[in-house]
């Protein structure tokens, strides 16, 4: 039977010569480019509980074509490595290791290098829509129970095309520097996405790749994973999570690396080496200033639906209309109203134009506008007191062991 996605997207042959595991229900996406850690990712996975249903996981080696010859030559021991480990007998799980090498530089990136484990795991499952693709990065651990908690999240949330899975970096680098830099850049993460949750955003979700699970009917769906040098797991998850039912996964764990990268321009990685760089001893984060104008207009969406579109200018937060511009604010609205024919249907449209990309446009927006970025300890004290959790804090770690326990709480 020919699969309409792979076909479209010119899915020629498989990079895989195994048959599949019959009964295959799972397939680990990796992709690896120069990780010398990987084979304690795979240790960590083969570490696993096993689930009821068979796994595969795939790893994806790549580089450019314009790598330097060092990194080449690293890149294939690393993956002589992975194909050692991939023989070694008594293994629990089957490793697929790939060779992506050389790709154009035009779109060599973690995108392409996704995209490619992700194209191959919905050939591997063929049939199986509802089977799960699941990525994770070449520098990450797992808790033992991640591959059965993930099995059996989408078997009782069986409408869920996607989710994001619990993570926690590592708080203890041998660098104490970089041990205060990711407390602070993880402390950020958290108050971010609880910020967009007390705005009433639909989205709110962490949109990390080494922490999430697609279906393979959605991934197909919404045309796949894009070729993004960064940010890919952003824009992916975007189309996944407007798909509805989008749901989280918090009774396991991924925990990434909180080493140095510069591979991509923000991110773990890009943060901490901006940390040590510049000898930080504070991470900037937004103003909850920002966010409370955005719960003004949410609550306004959520209580007029259609009628927003008529609402005078003046009704709706200045920094909005500024922010969008008058004439596109009234186009949009207007444009939304007209295609939808009930309240449910306008605020549901409303949130895929005014999605989280947009909301990052506008906190950034505000960011440079009307109040600059302050320390995360004061932002996190801040939202803490909106919430009525007031905490008469100022130590980082405290703080983030706050968030993660709220995040935890919260059910999906």
């Amino acid at each position: 039977m020919v699969n309409k996605y792979l076909e479209k997207i010119g899915f020629e042959n498989s990079l895989i010569n195994e048959t599949p595991v019959q009964g295959l229900n799972a397939v680990v996406v990796i992709p690896a480019f120069n990780e010398p850690y990987l084979i304690k990712t795979l240790q960590s996975l083969e570490a696993c509980d096993s689930p009821e249903k068979p796994i595969e996981i795939i790893v994806v080696f790549n580089h450019p074509e314009d790598a330097s010859n060092q990194i080449k030559k690293q890149s294939q021991d690393y993956y002589k490595k992975a194909l050692e480990f991939s023989k070694s007998e008594g293994l629990k799980f089957r490793y697929l290791i790939l060779d992506a090498f050389d790709l154009p530089k035009k779109t060599a990136g973690v995108g392409l290098a996704r995209k490619t484990g992700m194209d191959q795991a919905v050939s591997r499952l063929g049939n199986h829509s509802d089977g799960l693709i699941i990525a994770l990065d070449a520098d990450c651990t797992v808790a033992p129970n991640y591959l059965v908690a993930i099995e059996e999240h989408f078997e009782k949330h069986n409408n869920s095309p996607g989710s994001s899975v619990y993570f926690e970096h590592p708080l203890k680098p041998e660098n104490n520097d970089l041990a205060l830099g990711i407390v602070q850049y993880e402390l950020h993460l958290r108050y971010y996405n609880q910020l967009i949750k007390y705005t009433g955003h639909p989205y709110a979700y962490h949109t990390v790749g080494s922490s999430m699970v697609v279906r393979s009917w959605a991934y197909q769906k919404q045309g796949g994973m894009n070729k993004r040098k960064a940010g890919e797991d952003f824009y992916f998850l975007q189309k996944i999570i407007q798909l509805g039912n989008f749901s989280e996964i918090k009774n396991t764990c991924v925990y990434p690396s909180p080493r140095v990268s510069d591979r991509v321009p923000f991110g773990t990685g890009k943060a901490q080496g901006d940390w040590i760089e510049n000898n930080k001893k504070q991470y900037l984060t937004y103003h909850p200033e920002s966010v409370m104008v955005l719960k003004s207009l949410f609550d306004s969406v959520y209580e007029k639906g259609k009628g927003l579109a008529t609402l005078p200018l003046e009704t709706i937060p200045s920094q909005i209309i500024e922010f969008a511009g008058e004439k596109q604010w009234q186009l949009k609205t207007h444009e939304i109203d007209k295609n939808t024919s009930n309240n449910e249907a306008f605020i549901k449209r409303f949130f895929a134009w005014f999605n989280l990309f947009m909301v990052m446009r506008f906190v950034h927006y505000y960011r440079d506008n009307y109040q600059e970025n302050i320390p995360v300890t004061e932002a996190t004290k801040q939202l803490l007191e909106t919430l009525g959790m007031g905490y008469n804090l100022s130590e980082s770690m405290t703080l983030l062991q706050i968030f993660r326990k709220i995040e935890k709480m919260q059910i999906t």
